[in-house]
């Protein structure tokens, strides 16, 4: 008899396995049918849009700005890209000094004068390895404005070349207006120079003590005594040489410490980038003059207040003095949180008051003023903030609508993000601090703008937004929102990037690098969409994404004038095909959306960075024994909160 058939697990049990039946027969007339696969969908691959054209709205103006037009000739030489990798093979201490006349025990004052620097040797393991193949021609396309699938790798590849030239002759600098002075001071000494256009070399000495417009000395004359006047108006007047930036930075001084001698930054010769050999080996020129474009200086908007009361911006900027809010709000339910600023509470609470109230805001009696108790004045942020509100709950009768705390430290106070924290996730509350240092009408004027914002009022509006036939907007349902992410500072990779915005139909984002567009567009945007037709298989919405992009180096400049260029929004083009807009007008920001998505990452931002400060120090830019430290769960916003500016 045959044993009956079973099928092992693993384990040494048999299950008695059920016995199939054949297969039937196949017909000979049968002819087996191929299975199709499934149909691939077409991949959709967008590419940034080029502008319909300049625009023709508002005044003209000729413009200077720092670009440099770059050529290039060479379209046939190619780049290689390359990845390198490094591993630590071994590490080794060597100490040549003599050892302790006493073993173990520590040297004395005559062994320590014998013992020399320890030094340690590494052994490094360097791995190169092929990544990508560059065509020069991908950058000439770049620069003309034709995306082509190397295009940013082309234009990586000219930075890269750009910033080595920088290096050796700037020192890195990217911009004079962003430079640290009194560092660059100990930099540029004793560095030698060329002054244009006489071409004579100098030895820097040091800088001045004031801007280039406010820096004087004495002119001497034939015949007349020495005159007083600026190193500015010397060049531009006496010399008849055109500064366009320098007016407001620190002049080079070449002179010697008691007779000084002044040279305005814009009077040295230019960086010679036609001379660096790896420049001309690869077929670029660079042109030594700013480029000339054309900007429009649009109108401000008219700006409408409380009473109907309307006003128009006059070179960017309008005040709030004997206006009213457009729509105020009272302050209600509401009490003072003292954190040891010192101050006067009572004096800040009624000038406070009197102001809102010529405002149009009506202002309760607070509940009481809520001074910390000495004895935690030095404890830990967490606990302040704790032991605070353990006080603030047992004295008030209910829940505040708002309250004002007045912290001690004008700036990065440590009370700040567990402060915020625990009224918008844990409570709900609507919550204005400031640092009561120097208080006066202008400064609680400003104060009282963000708390009505926060407590849902509106404090001005566009005089556009009264008429409904606002273009595009008013014919179909649109929203405008704005995408912003806050990063953690540089090395703590622990720290979560904090992003916030939400729906969309224009969406304007902000914290994106050109070298990223293109993945905003195809997997972003891809992605919003996907979960559009979750929603709604059939819908199919548009969308328009503009690109915010606030770090740069853009400067503007008027032909053959010292003044500044007047406040609008300017248009410059380069390349042709790639126009940016940038705004430099505060009355009419229609990069709002941005803004406020910035601002409102940035608070909850303060959430995580005293989280992490919390925490303990074992563990050094996001590493632990275990690998990359665990990101934390980013805190939910209260209800009450949630839709309110509570990022003002």
């Amino acid at each position: 008899m045959e044993p009956p058939l079973v099928e092992g697990n693993g384990t040494g049990n048999g299950i008695k396995a059920e016995a199939l039946p054949p297969p039937p027969p196949i017909p000979p007339n049968v002819v087996p049918i191929k299975a199709e696969p499934e149909p691939v969908k077409n991949k959709i691959v967008r590419v940034p849009m080029a502008r319909r054209g300049p625009g023709s709205k508002g005044q003209k103006i000729s413009l200077l700005t720092n670009h440099f037009k770059v050529s290039v000739t060479n379209v046939d030489n190619e780049f290689f890209h390359y990845s390198v990798s490094s591993e630590l093979l071994c590490h080794m201490c060597l100490n040549n000094g003599k050892a302790s006349p006493d073993g173990d025990a520590s040297p004395n004052d005559a062994d320590r004068k014998r013992l020399r620097r320890p030094y340690n040797t590494k052994t490094f393991k360097v791995e190169f390895s092929y990544a990508a193949k560059i065509p020069m021609a991908a950058i000439g396309q770049a620069l003309r404005g034709q995306e082509s699938e190397n295009s940013q790798e082309a234009l990586r590849v000219l930075d890269i070349i750009l910033r080595q030239h920088s290096a050796k002759h700037n020192q890195g600098a990217k911009d004079p207006f962003s430079l640290d002075w009194s560092k660059a001071k100990r930099a540029l000494k004793n560095l030698r120079i060329t002054a244009s256009p006489s071409n004579h070399e100098f030895r820097i000495t040091g800088l001045s003590d004031k801007p280039c417009k406010e820096q004087m000395f004495e002119l001497k004359q034939k015949d007349a005594e020495p005159l007083e006047v600026t190193v500015y108006d010397y060049f531009v007047n006496h010399r008849q040489i055109d500064l366009r930036y320098s007016g407001d930075l620190p002049c080079i001084n070449v002179g010697k410490p008691k007779r000084p001698t002044y040279i305005p930054l814009e009077a040295l010769s230019n960086s010679k980038y036609n001379n660096e050999p790896m420049l001309r080996s690869c077929g670029i020129s660079i042109s030594n003059s700013f480029t000339n474009v054309d900007g429009r200086v649009l109108q401000a908007p008219r700006l409408m207040f409380g009473h109907g009361e309307g006003i128009m911006p006059r070179n960017g900027r309008w005040n709030y003095n004997n206006k009213k809010f457009a729509l105020p709000v009272n302050i209600e339910k509401w009490a003072v949180v003292n954190f040891s600023a010192r101050c006067d509470v009572r004096g800040l609470i009624r000038d406070l008051t009197r102001l809102a109230e010529s405002k149009g805001m009506q202002v309760e009696a607070p509940f009481d003023v809520f001074e910390e108790s000495p004895q935690f004045r030095r404890a830990p942020p967490l606990v302040r903030v704790e032991k605070m509100y353990e006080e603030i709950q047992s004295q008030l009768p209910g829940p505040p609508k708002f309250l004002l705390c007045l912290l001690p430290d004008k700036k990065n106070s440590d009370i700040y993000g567990p402060w915020k924290k625990k009224n918008l996730a844990d409570f709900g509350v609507v919550t204005q601090c400031l640092a009561p240092t120097r208080v006066n009408d202008n400064y609680l004027t400003n104060l009282l703008l963000k708390i009505n914002a926060k407590l849902g009022g509106l404090n001005s509006m566009l005089a556009i937004e009264q008429n409904p036939n606002i273009p595009m907007v008013s014919k179909v349902p649109t929203i405008i929102l704005g995408m912003d992410v806050s990063h953690g500072s540089p090395g703590h990779s622990d720290v979560p990037s904090i992003a916030a915005g939400g729906f969309v139909g224009f969406l304007y984002k902000d914290g994106v690098s050109e070298s990223q567009f293109t993945q905003v567009l195809n997997i972003e945007l891809g992605q919003i969409i996907e979960a559009c037709k979750f929603l709604d298989e059939n819908w199919n919405p548009k969308f328009l994404v503009i690109i915010a992009q606030k770090n740069h180096h853009t400067k503007f400049f008027l032909s053959g004038s010292p003044d500044n260029v007047p406040p609008g929004k300017y248009r410059y083009c380069l390349p042709p095909k790639k126009q940016r807009l940038l705004s430099l007008c505060p009355c009419w920001d229609d990069l709002a959306p941005v803004c406020y998505a910035h601002l409102a990452a940035s608070q909850v931002g303060t959430f995580m960075k005293f989280e992490e400060t919390s925490e303990t120090n074992s563990s050094h830019g996001g590493m632990t024994a275990a690998g990359p430290a665990p990101v934390p769960q980013l805190p939910k916003l209260q209800e009450a909160v949630s839709s309110s500016m509570f990022f003002c």
